[in-house]
């Protein structure tokens, strides 16, 4: 099992729906202070548009008053299902790929890169200010 699955059923919650012993899809939901996360949801293939994952989000998220949000999908069902679930796109989610044999050198420069401590209380701040949320255990994780 993904650690990161793991992480989300230690410090969230994770469902599962199957049938007959056939994992249909999953979700994973991570409240952090005021904010309902959606970390996952996958549907089967052969299952999308039947439904299954408007009620999966529904069973996640619930129709409290507290923010929720998530990252962005490359199915437009799945942000159409999202925006009518009340998650607010905030800001893009991008993923880069790149061919690293053919990426050139980066240029010089003066920058010093320096690993975070995840205890480190400025870090829990500007994470917090930033994303919204306090996130120690993400940090941790």
């Amino acid at each position: 099992m993904p650690s990161l699955y793991v992480h989300e059923l230690e410090h969230g919650e994770l469902r599962v729906l199957e049938r007959d012993g056939d994992v249909l899809a999953f979700g994973a939901l991570l409240e952090r202070g005021s904010v309902r996360f959606l970390a996952d949801l996958f549907v089967a293939r052969a299952e999308r548009s039947a439904g299954i994952g408007g009620r999966l989000l529904h069973h996640l998220v619930g129709t409290n008053a507290q923010s929720r949000c998530t990252i962005s999908s490359s199915d437009s069902r799945a942000l159409a299902l999202y925006v009518r679930a009340g998650l607010r796109p905030v800001w893009p989610h991008l993923s880069l790929l790149a061919d690293l044999d053919t990426l050139r050198s980066l240029p010089e420069h003066r920058l010093d890169v320096l690993e975070a401590d995840p205890d480190d209380q400025r870090l829990t701040h500007w994470d917090t200010a930033i994303g919204g949320r306090p996130r120690v255990h993400d940090q941790r994780y």
